[in-house]
């Protein structure tokens, strides 16, 4: 059973404003170096230039040099770009203040001699919006994303409190977010997993807290040496059980961040389906037993504008074990320095002598 949430682009700051109807202006608006080049996928790239995975009860990381961190410092990539024009143009449109839908404004993508253009008809108001984020993206910022994700699970017709007419809540500060995760715990919720994730602006990270789930999906009779016996050999498969976190920050305007997440919650039905088949070998009946698991995956996935410290609640319905996923969802900046290399060494030769 699959069930997906789309979180489509909504707010978590106050006072959206409509577009207005005064005088507009043609512009053009040069992208170089904000979006990324199309090129031919090479085997294995996911396309994915994380800083770094935790998680508070397992790290999950592909470099051993990363063990053990959670946080650190490093220069951003100035080839850390949006994917694509289409996913440029998609944010600028859905986060542009005044409103871009309604009000009557246009904006398209235009390549001229190679390079990448904007050609926008904008109010003076969105104008100056988007003049300000282009110049927010253009910026070598030395400031982190810090997604902090919480997965519960339990039975929501417990929980009196709950708005079950509605899939999202909103949440305003980490400590509401805190409050909500206690009020759910002391009725009956249990924690499955609480990842942490730190990325640089623009960055995508993904994380990844799941256990692998072995069965025996079929078996293969085959014949052996020595005297040219047939037996009966068990064919693995193994699929993953947990929790799947893409998740993209980068800064809007002076107090506005869009946070991009794609979750993807997967787990197996309990207990297992087993079929059972009787095979003659060796003059003896064997009776030999397959799995037929049934996995209940639910996703989300949207681009949300948040300020730093709100969160957002999500609602998950209840799979066919009978227990409903709920996940909370608070997002916090932190800054660094930049040290050089040259520099560093320098103080250690210091130190040495």
């Amino acid at each position: 059973m699959i069930l997906t949430l789309v979180l489509t682009a909504f707010s978590l700051l106050p006072n959206q404003q409509e577009g207005g109807a005064e005088d507009r202006e043609l512009r053009l608006h040069a992208l170089d170096g904000l979006i990324r080049p199309a090129k031919p996928d090479a085997p294995g790239d996911e396309k994915v230039d994380s800083v770094s995975f935790s998680n508070r009860n397992q790290l999950v990381v592909d470099d051993p040099f990363m063990q053990g961190v959670t946080a650190w410092p490093l220069a951003p990539r100035s080839s850390s770009s949006f994917d694509s024009a289409d996913h440029f143009l998609g944010m600028v449109k859905s986060f542009m203040l005044p409103t871009y839908e309604g009000s009557g404004a246009n904006i398209t993508f235009q390549e001229m001699d190679g390079k990448p253009f904007m050609i926008t008809d904008l109010s003076q108001d969105q104008d100056a919006w988007l003049t300000n984020f282009l110049a927010l993206q253009r910026e070598k910022g030395t400031w982190r994303g810090v997604i902090h994700v919480t997965v519960l699970r339990g039975d929501l017709d417990e929980i009196p409190f709950l708005d079950r007419s509605g899939r999202i809540e909103l949440l305003e500060s980490a400590s509401e977010v805190q409050v909500q995760k206690e009020r759910l715990l002391e009725h009956g919720m249990k924690t499955i997993t609480e990842p942490t994730m730190t990325m640089l602006p623009k960055q995508t990270a993904l994380l990844t807290s799941v256990s692998e789930v072995n069965y025996i999906q079929d078996w293969k009779i085959v014949n052996v040496d020595p005297g040219n016996r047939r037996i009966a050999i068990p064919q693995v498969k193994t699929v993953d059980e947990g929790l799947r976190l893409n998740a993209r920050i980068f800064q809007l305007d002076e107090t506005g961040y869009s946070v991009s997440l794609e979750m993807e919650y997967t787990e197996i039905q309990r207990p297992i389906p087993v079929v059972r088949k009787d095979v003659e070998l060796e003059g003896k009946t064997h009776s030999l037993e397959k799995a037929l698991p049934v996995l209940d995956t639910t996703t989300a996935e949207g681009d949300l504008r948040m300020v730093v410290g709100s969160g957002v609640q999500i609602l998950n319905p209840s799979n066919n074990s009978g227990e409903d996923i709920i996940v909370l969802v608070w997002f916090e900046t932190t800054t660094f320095e930049v040290i050089k290399i040259s520099d560093l060494q320098e103080g250690i030769l210091r130190d040495v002598k």
